[in-house]
């Protein structure tokens, strides 16, 4: 029986088009290498950085963006770790004053005991106020629930991002679109989507390399919290 949930983190960050980065691609490649990293395959206008001993993470750069994926059995202390090494080794070449968008995106499932039918039931009266007279009306039946929230966080003054959470039930088959390792996944799971994001130019601009390192550490710790809040809520015994 698995108990833990599955993740998976993926950081992006767009910037405008650096041409020289294709006349670097060798010493971009060498410059990424490290315990983890150590292989690489170079495209024409992508490098992409492999690792021999853990398959659960891959990094790359192109002229216009740069970004790293892991995920479980890999910790997200590993993905923070490797995604501000990426950040302080690619900083020099793309300064905050190029950069268009920071995301920072979670998939997440958790395993549950209760069935697929049961979860969609919870979800629709948690999240939906439409009338059964209102559902009936569409002469089919409502097999699966998904909600979408978008929201900004003005609470930092600095820090003015944005972040959307998708979440619902979801099954094995589904969630094999998300994630690359069968063996690991429930056959229904609690699922969410969280991309936590920046994409102000003039924000960016003024931005320190420190700042883009605590965003990582921010949008890993705003998943955490959304998703905690979104599991109490589901579980909740009281709408009210």
């Amino acid at each position: 029986m698995k108990h833990q949930s599955i993740i998976k983190h993926i950081l992006e960050v767009r910037f405008q088009p650096v041409p020289s980065i294709l006349d670097k691609k060798g010493a971009i490649t060498e410059s990424l290498l490290n315990d983890v990293f150590d292989t690489w395959v170079v495209n024409p206008t992508r490098i992409d950085i492999l690792s021999t001993t853990n398959k659960n993470i891959t990094s790359f750069v192109t002229y216009s963006n740069y970004g790293l994926v892991s995920e479980t059995p890999n910790s997200s202390d590993l993905f923070l770790e490797k995604a501000q090494e990426l950040i302080k080794k690619l900083w020099i070449i793309t300064p905050s004053s190029r950069i268009l968008r920071f995301g920072l995106r979670t998939y997440q499932i958790f395993p549950e005991k209760r069935n697929m039918d049961t979860l969609v039931k919870i979800y629709k009266s948690k999240f939906l106020s439409i009338p059964e007279k209102t559902l009936s009306a569409f002469k089919a039946d409502l097999v699966d629930v998904g909600i979408a929230l978008n929201f900004t966080d003005n609470s930092n003054e600095k820090y003015n991002v944005q972040f959307n959470m998708n979440t619902g039930a979801m099954l094995k088959d589904q969630a094999l679109q998300f994630f690359s390792n069968a063996s690991l996944l429930p056959d229904v799971g609690l699922f969410s989507d969280t991309d936590f994001f920046i994409e102000n130019q003039q924000q960016l601009s003024n931005f320190k390399q420190k700042d883009f390192l605590e965003l990582v550490t921010q949008g890993i710790e705003r998943e955490k919290s959304v998703q905690n809040i979104v599991t109490e809520f589901i579980n909740s015994k009281n709408d009210k």
